[in-house]
C-alpha cells in the first residue's frame, strides 16, 4: 500500500489517477510501480466488483471520449490483497508522539494555523523559520521543494492543510467524533478556497491577471464567508464555536481568515466591511482570539519578514518588434490583430515548413510562436499576446 500497511482513501486515489492518464491516451511505462499498485487495487473483490458494475459514463459532447477501465488480470499477475486485508480498518486513533519540528518561511502564511493551533493546547515544537536570502539553499533540501513542513515520528509530512490537520490530532482538536472531524475538515476547505484567493493576489506578477484575481475576490471572498457565517448559526445558534460544542482548529482557521481578510484586502485595494458583512463570525473570531493561550500566542509571536505587492507598472518595451510563426493564422493571429488594431509596426516573420528542421534548434524552446523586442525573446502565445496588449 501507498501509506501503512492497509487500504486508505490513498490508494484508491492513485489509482484513480492511474485509471485518468490511461483513459487520457497516456502510457503507464514510466512508472511501472505505481501501475502494479493501481493493478492491486483494482482487484481487491469489492473495488473489482463496483469497477464492472458501475454505471457508463455519458460521453462528453466534445474532445477525445473517456474510456472505462476495467481490471486485467492477463497484463498483471492477480494481487494477494484480499477484502479482509482491505476491509480492516485502525479502530483507535494513533496520536504521534514528539518531538515536532515545523519549517516554513519569517511569515504567517500557510503555517500560522498550524502555529496557533499548537499554541492553543501548549504544545511544544521547534518554530524554524527560513529566511527568503536562504531558501534557494534549503529548497533541494526539502521533499518537495516548497513549505511548510512538519517533522513528527521521523517522517516529514508536507501539504498546508495536512499538517494543520495532523497538528490538530496532536493537539486534541480535531473534532471528538468522526462527524465533526469532518465537518471540520468540511470547514477548512472553505478557508482554503478564500486563503488561496487572497494569497494568489500578491504572487501575481502579471498586472492584468493580478485585476483579474481581485474582481474575483470582490465577489467571492463575501460568498465564502456567508457560508461560513451560516455554518456557525446553525450550530446552536452562533453563540459557541462552529463545530460541535469544543475548539476545533475549525474555529482557529476561521478567526485566521478574518484577521488575514482585515490586513491583506486593502493592500490589494478590496474595501470589504466584515462587521456588516458577517457579524457572528466576527463575534466568533474574537472570541477565539480571547482564548488566553491563543491571544498569548498573538501577543509574543515573532515579527515577520515584510513582503509588499510586487510592482507591477513596468516600462512598456520599446520596438523594433520581431514577431516569428508558421505561415497560419494560429497562434500568432491574436498578437498580429492585437498589434494592427493600434497600428504598430513589428516584422512579421513567417517560417515555411519546409525550413522548420533548420529553424527549430534556433529557437529557445523548440516552438514559435516569438516575439522580440529590446533584445528580449518572449515564449508561449497568451503570454506573448499579453504583452503585444501592454505595447498596443
Amino acid at each position: 500500500f501507498i501509506v501503512g500497511s492497509k487500504l486508505t482513501w490513498a490508494d484508491i486515489a492513485c489509482m484513480l489517477l492511474m485509471d485518468d492518464w490511461v483513459a487520457g491516451g497516456f502510457y503507464t511505462t514510466e512508472w511501472p510501480t505505481l501501475a502494479r499498485h493501481a493493478q492491486r487495487i483494482r482487484e481487491i473483490p469489492a473495488i473489482a466488483k463496483w469497477i464492472l458494475g458501475r454505471p457508463k459514463m455519458t460521453p462528453p459532447t466534445t474532445g477525445t471520449p473517456s474510456r472505462e477501465v476495467t481490471p486485467s488480470p492477463d497484463v498483471i499477475p492477480p494481487t494477494e490483497v484480499t477484502q479482509q486485508q482491505a476491509s480492516e480498518s485502525v479502530t483507535t486513533e494513533d496520536i504521534p508522539e514528539g518531538p515536532y519540528k515545523l519549517t516554513y518561511f519569517n511569515l504567517r502564511g500557510r503555517a500560522e494555523l498550524t502555529r496557533m493551533i499548537f499554541a492553543s493546547k501548549g504544545i511544544e515544537y521547534e518554530d524554524i523559520r527560513v529566511e527568503f536570502k536562504d531558501w534557494p539553499e534549503v529548497k533541494p533540501t526539502t521533499p518537495r521543494g516548497y513549505l511548510p513542513l512538519l517533522e513528527v515520528g521521523g517522517v516529514t509530512i508536507c501539504e498546508s492543510q495536512t499538517v494543520a490537520r495532523t497538528a490538530a490530532h496532536i493537539a486534541g482538536i480535531a473534532g471528538e467524533t468522526e462527524l465533526e472531524r469532518a465537518q471540520a475538515d468540511m470547514i477548512i476547505d472553505c478557508y482554503s478556497d478564500i486563503f488561496d484567493s487572497v494569497v494568489n493576489v500578491f504572487f501575481e506578477k502579471d498586472l492584468t491577471t493580478r485585476n483579474e484575481l481581485i474582481a474575483k475576490l470582490k465577489t467571492q471572498t463575501p460568498e465564502g464567508l456567508k457560508n461560513l457565517e451560516k455554518i456557525l448559526v446553525d450550530n446552536d445558534g452562533g453563540d459557541g464555536f462552529i463545530v460541535g460544542s469544543k475548539l476545533t482548529w475549525a474555529d482557529i482557521a476561521c478567526m485566521f481568515i478574518l484577521d488575514i481578510l482585515h490586513k491583506m484586502m486593502p493592500e490589494a485595494g478590496v474595501d470589504l466591511d466584515m462587521s456588516a458583512l458577517c457579524p457572528q463570525l466576527t463575534s466568533h473570531s474574537g472570541r477565539i482570539c480571547g482564548i488566553p493561550a491563543i491571544a498569548k500566542w498573538i501577543d509574543e509571536r515573532p515579527a515577520e519578514e515584510p513582503r509588499k505587492l510586487p510592482i507591477l507598472q513596468a516600462p512598456i518595451p520599446k520596438g523594433p518588434y520581431k514577431l516569428t510563426y508558421f505561415n497560419l493564422r494560429g497562434r500568432a493571429e491574436l498578437t498580429r490583430m492585437i498589434f494592427a488594431s493600434k497600428g504598430i509596426e513589428y516584422e512579421d516573420i513567417r517560417v515555411e515548413f519546409k525550413d522548420w528542421p533548420e529553424v527549430k534548434p534556433t529557437t529557445p524552446r523548440g516552438y514559435l510562436p516569438l516575439l522580440e523586442a529590446e533584445g528580449v525573446t518572449i515564449c508561449e502565445s497568451q503570454t506573448i499576446a499579453r504583452t503585444a496588449a501592454h505595447i498596443a
